[in-house]
């Protein structure tokens, strides 16, 4: 229970920070789903502004990659954006490298793009690593990617 307390406790500081104004008065709304590699907790924000939630025509797709024989669990998904949920699913490439194992995400946001500026949907990914570290990046296509090793075993 404990675990999931740490993970409350990010999330709602995350929560804070990604919904605050940023650049040019984007207000971000944030999805989370929680994923768990070898045991280990991996959280996944995917954040699109405010005022494109009504674009967006699917559920969020989160595809993640991890070395073959990875324990892979969905831990927690939400609602989504405009109720369309979050579909994860695992795939298996390559081998553990030692006592690390490397592992990418990719997510995608399927919206109509002509409800967009432009047509580009600016995407933010934040992803929480189970030692608290974080990784942000941002897109403006409704995808993003990024790569990361953690530890192969808790």
């Amino acid at each position: 229970m404990r675990r999931y307390g740490i993970v409350a406790a990010f999330s709602a500081i995350l929560l804070v920070l990604v919904a605050s104004p940023v650049g040019a008065g984007l207000q971000w709304c944030p999805r989370d789903p929680i994923v768990a590699l070898n045991g280990q907790e991996v959280q996944i924000w995917v954040s699109i502004p405010e005022q494109y939630q009504t674009a967006v025509t699917g559920p969020v797709e989160v595809d993640i990659r991890t070395p073959r024989g990875v324990e892979q669990e969905v831990v927690f998904t939400d609602e989504g954006f405009n109720g369309h949920g979050e579909v994860v699913e695992f795939f298996e490439r390559g081998r553990l490298n030692g006592d690390e194992m490397d592992v990418d995400v990719r997510i995608r946001v399927p919206y109509d793009r002509s409800m967009v500026d432009r047509g580009n949907l600016a995407v933010r990914l934040t992803v929480i690593l189970p030692d608290g570290e974080v990784i942000e990046l941002e897109d403006d296509r409704g995808t993003a990617r990024t790569s990361f090793t953690i530890p192969a075993h808790p």
